[in-house]
């Protein structure tokens, strides 16, 4: 009895062997031969797939079709946490999405790290599939494992459907971060016309401008970011950038008005954060501004007018 037992698990575990190379191969009709003998649709393989997982993330259309045609659940994840349809909207193939979702209950399944199908549509800026996921009923304001919504993810095009269908543009995540302070040069553009704070502070009293790219702080300053803002341990954005030996940022701070002569609790200054992190070009310069500074400021100040 054992033995026969046995040997039938073993046919069992070669039929659904054999269905998953089918499905690899995208050979349908013997996918469907297997199928028609009772090999299990939902059988899982080694490296925890089962077929519909591996035929979504290949974007075969019509394989997928005929997994669920045979009662395919779209609900069971692979290894990492990704349902078919997580893998469906990671090819970008948006008639493949629209196969699934409706045999799909559940559209907000996390994957490991916490991201719905509508993250992974925003991450990779596919407008169309956030709106397909959201036409479904997907949460715009789901977060992942670090608090972030979809609109974290998102590119402009993604963005707009997002705030279009109720993203909340001034969510934290669990760092205290906002979009802004996250943000592409594009996004914050986008966002800041949708009238987001740009001196926004996180829970470590950062603004988007104190680690923003030397692209990106230019187009904060002009929209009126405190070139001086300190956080909680009184470091500027030029402090920031002494710290990093970014350069090309500390030159534009300097030029719209920074002061580097400011201190930390420490008391260093962003020319001495600059030589402590190991980046003397930096700190020589920062040292030669705050010479002629010093140097104009005790300079007398002289009339045009003549004496009468």
């Amino acid at each position: 009895m054992f033995n026969w037992l046995k040997g039938k698990f073993s046919r069992g575990e070669e039929a659904a062997d054999r269905l998953h190379n089918a499905v690899r191969l995208d050979n349908i009709a013997k996918a469907q031969m297997l199928l028609a003998e009772g090999a299990n649709v939902n059988a899982i393989n080694p490296t925890g797939k089962t077929p519909l997982c591996l035929a979504a993330e290949r974007g075969y259309q019509g394989m997928c079709g005929l997994l669920l045609a045979y009662q395919a659940d779209p609900s069971i994840a692979n290894a990492h946490g990704d349902t078919p349809l997580h893998l469906a909207v990671a090819t970008g193939r948006h008639e493949l999405v629209a196969l699934l979702l409706p045999h799909t209950k559940k559209v907000d399944l996390a994957d490991d790290a916490g991201r719905t199908p509508l993250h992974l549509a925003a991450d990779i800026g596919d407008a169309e599939t956030c709106k397909q996921l959201i036409d479904k009923g997907a949460d715009v304001n789901a977060v992942d494992k670090e608090g972030d919504t979809p609109l974290f993810y998102a590119n402009r095009a993604a963005a707009e459907v997002l705030v279009a269908h109720g993203a909340d543009i001034h969510r934290t995540n669990r760092s205290g971060e906002t979009i802004l302070h996250l943000t592409t040069v594009e996004m914050a553009r986008y966002l800041i016309e949708l009238g987001l704070d740009v001196n926004i502070r996180d829970s470590k009293q950062w603004t988007p401008l104190h680690f923003a790219s030397a692209e990106l702080s230019e187009l904060l300053i002009e929209h009126g970011a405190d070139i001086n803002a300190r956080d909680r341990y009184d470091w500027t954005p030029l402090h920031f950038a002494a710290n990093s030996g970014d350069e090309k940022k500390a030159r534009l701070l300097i030029e719209k008005g920074a002061d580097p002569t400011l201190e930390d609790r420490y008391r260093n200054t962003p020319m001495a954060v600059a030589a402590n992190t190991g980046h003397g070009a930096l700190a020589q310069w920062l040292e030669d501004v705050m010479g002629m500074r010093a140097t104009q400021a005790q300079m007398p100040v002289t009339s045009d007018s003549s004496e009468q």
